[in-house]
């Protein structure tokens, strides 16, 4: 009886023992972990910043410019329609004049420089006439005909063959200016030397019967040939004072051109005392 006491005692103190250690207690939770959720799904670390799950650690995903969204740092985000000439360019900026993306159907280019002597200006092809002189390719460029520029682009000069109203030129045939008869003159301000314009335009014209004095002559044939009025001659040839002696008192010229009285005088003609 004695040793079955013993035996039930010792049974007792070990069981005990046991359950103070918690050894078999299916409630306890491995160190470092919480409890799992009321409804039995993964267990989590506790902070926060990742998702441990069957599938492993996962974290939201980053900022990415073509992804559709428009996401903080991008003024715009079409996804794939994103592009260089498209309203939203590839780096998720709206597309817009200077910064180097030509938007199709508004830009005629887009150099996304201020630079207005080259190519592209103000995002549309230079041409002349635009105001801004294309290095290289336009000596000037006054938006159209100026006193200092021509319409083409070209410094305005007299005989360019251009003819610049702005300029004060009435005409311009280039090389041809100054020919007789011609449409303009040297000076771009008219006609071209003609018959009848009131100056002997030598060698083409011996007279001209618009040239004020004198008046004792005439001039015929396209003022090619200059007829002088009775008792006038021109002695010197020189079309300039045209017919510039009067035989019915000039001694030296007495009559006509070659006769000289020498010591007599002339009278109505005729040389005498």
């Amino acid at each position: 009886m004695q040793r079955l006491f013993l035996s039930l005692a010792l049974a007792t103190l070990i069981a005990c023992k046991f359950s103070s250690d918690g050894v078999g207690d299916a409630s306890a939770v491995a160190p470092g972990t919480e409890e799992s959720s009321a409804d039995g799904g993964a267990p989590t670390s506790g902070t926060g910043d990742e998702v441990t799950g069957e599938s492993g650690t996962t974290s939201a995903p980053p900022t990415s410019c073509g992804d559709g969204v428009r996401d903080p740092g991008e003024a715009c985000d079409d996804g794939a329609a994103n592009g260089a000439d498209r309203a939203c360019t590839p780096v998720c900026t709206v597309n817009t004049c200077g910064d180097g993306y030509a938007l199709a159907g508004v830009e005629a280019c887009d150099d996304g420089n201020d630079d207005d002597s080259d190519a592209c200006v103000g995002c549309r092809a230079a041409v002349c006439g635009d105001g801004s002189v294309y290095k290289n390719v336009e000596s000037c460029d006054g938006a159209g005909e100026s006193p200092d520029c021509d319409v083409d682009c070209s410094v305005a000069s007299c005989g360019d063959g251009t003819m610049n109203a702005a300029a004060g030129e009435q005409c311009d045939l280039g090389p041809a200016n100054g020919d007789y008869g011609g449409g303009c003159n040297d000076a771009c301000s008219g006609p071209g030397p003609t018959c009848g314009d009131g100056t002997i335009d030598a060698p083409d014209e011996v007279c001209d019967p618009a040239k004020s004095p004198p008046p004792q002559q005439l001039c015929i044939n396209q003022c090619k040939v200059l007829v002088c009025d009775k008792g006038w001659g021109d002695c010197d040839g020189n079309p300039v004072n045209g017919c510039e002696i009067d035989h019915e008192t000039d001694k030296r010229h007495c009559g006509d051109c070659e006769t000289d009285c020498g010591i007599f005088s002339c009278k109505s003609g005729h040389c005498g005392i």
